[in-house]
């Protein structure tokens, strides 16, 4: 949902009036290159261990390529809003996660990474099989969780098998923002699976964005200007400052 209000929107159509000669004048239209302006890079990362070992035995990196089904949801959105989407899959030990993403986008001159938090609290879903009755690597569902930067920062009061999953998530995180030479985004989903988004009845969304100043404040700017180019979605600023008691 999230990358569906990046794309702009489509050019608007040419119209055409009699001139004085006798022709047709075309009037001021959106440039077809509008819709070209963004495109998508969708990794998948699975950590190398001797149960991925196992998998890669059984299923070659093509066919894990093609049966994703995360990647697969992001081509379907690709194809259905014509951008460009291209995929990739990333084996590699967890110490080297971050920095795998990080070249990955410094290859791929990407502006910006936006890499999903995963909440402390979560369950795991059953694997789906592949052959020779190896399991395939699995994506945590999203659970509910009060304070998302918990485990980025201390230990979370969650079990131990919880705790390890957000702690070694977050290890991830730090990794990638200490690595990563393009910016990085943290997207923290608040919606909850089978919960109705929320928007307007005209289906509009509305971003909030507090402006304290330095770099990554005004590159949040910079973004939200970016998404209000939809006309479905409209900003609010608020500038803060610091002055003294």
């Amino acid at each position: 949902s999230l990358t569906q209000l990046l794309v702009p929107p489509p050019p608007s159509y040419s119209l055409t009036e009699p001139s004085e000669s006798g022709g047709q004048s075309e009037k001021a239209s959106t440039p077809d290159s509008a819709l070209n302006a963004v495109s998508f890079d969708a990794i998948r990362l699975i950590e190398l261990s001797d149960r991925t070992s196992a998998v890669m035995k059984s299923s070659n990196m093509e066919h894990l390529l093609a049966t994703d089904p995360l990647l697969d949801i992001f081509g379907t959105f690709g194809a259905l809003h014509g951008v460009p989407v291209s995929s990739s899959v990333s084996v590699v030990p967890h110490k080297d996660l971050g920095m795998s993403v990080s070249e990955h986008a410094t290859r791929n001159d990407s502006q910006l990474v936006l890499v999903p938090w995963l909440p402390p609290h979560h369950s795991i879903a059953p694997p789906p099989a592949l052959d020779n009755n190896v399991t395939a690597p699995t994506t945590p569902r999203v659970g509910i969780t009060h304070n998302p930067f918990d485990a980025l920062f201390r230990a979370t009061s969650a079990g131990a098998d919880e705790r390890d999953a957000s702690i070694s998530h977050s290890h991830f995180v730090r990794s990638l923002f200490g690595s990563s030479k393009t910016d990085v985004a943290l997207f923290v989903d608040r919606h909850q699976p089978g919960a109705v988004p929320k928007t307007s009845h005209a289906g509009t969304y509305r971003l909030f964005v507090p402006f304290f100043g330095g770099l990554d404040d005004r590159l949040a700017l910079d973004f939200a200007v970016q998404l209000c180019a939809n006309p479905k979605i409209n900003a609010t600023v608020v500038r803060v400052t610091k002055r003294e008691a």
